[in-house]
C-alpha cells in the first residue's frame, strides 16, 4: 500500500470540482420486464480533467467524443450484474461511467473512472474550457 492517503487532496477545493451521480439499479418485475430505478447522489467530489478519448469526424462532421478522467473518494460503479454504470452529471452534460480503475492502495474508496458523453454528437472539446 502506498504510504500516502490522497482524500484530502480529492476534495481540496483548490482542486476537486462538484459533479452529480446517478446510480441505476436494474431489476427484473413480476411480467419479466426490466425496471431500472435511478437514484441521485449530489455535490459528489473529485478531480475532473479531459481524457484523450477517440474523437472521430463523420463524413458530415457530427461526432466528436468527449470524454473525461474522474478521480474521486466516491465509489463509482461500471456495469454488473444487477446494475447499469453509473452516469455523472458534470458542466450540463452527462457522460456515462465505461472504465473504472480502482486504486485503493492510495486510500479508502480512491477511484478512477474515465466517463464519456451520452450524446450521440458532440461539439470538439476546447483545451482549458472546463467549467
Amino acid at each position: 500500500m502506498a504510504g500516502i492517503d490522497v482524500n484530502d487532496v480529492l476534495v481540496d477545493p483548490l482542486l476537486s470540482t462538484t459533479f452529480d451521480v446517478i446510480r441505476r439499479q436494474e431489476t427484473v418485475d413480476a411480467m419479466g420486464r426490466t425496471v431500472i430505478t435511478e437514484t441521485m447522489y449530489e455535490g459528489q467530489q473529485g478531480i475532473i480533467t479531459w481524457e484523450r478519448g477517440t474523437i472521430q469526424r463523420m463524413p458530415d462532421g457530427t461526432l466528436a467524443q468527449q470524454v473525461l478522467n474522474v478521480v474521486t473518494p466516491f465509489s463509482l460503479r461500471d456495469a454488473s450484474v444487477g446494475w447499469q454504470a453509473d452516469q455523472i452529471i458534470w458542466g450540463g452534460e452527462t457522460y456515462l461511467v465505461t472504465m473504472l480503475k480502482p486504486n485503493r492502495h492510495f486510500g479508502r474508496g480512491f477511484t478512477r473512472a474515465v466517463a464519456m458523453t451520452t450524446r450521440a454528437t458532440d461539439d470538439p472539446p476546447v483545451m482549458g474550457n472546463m467549467p
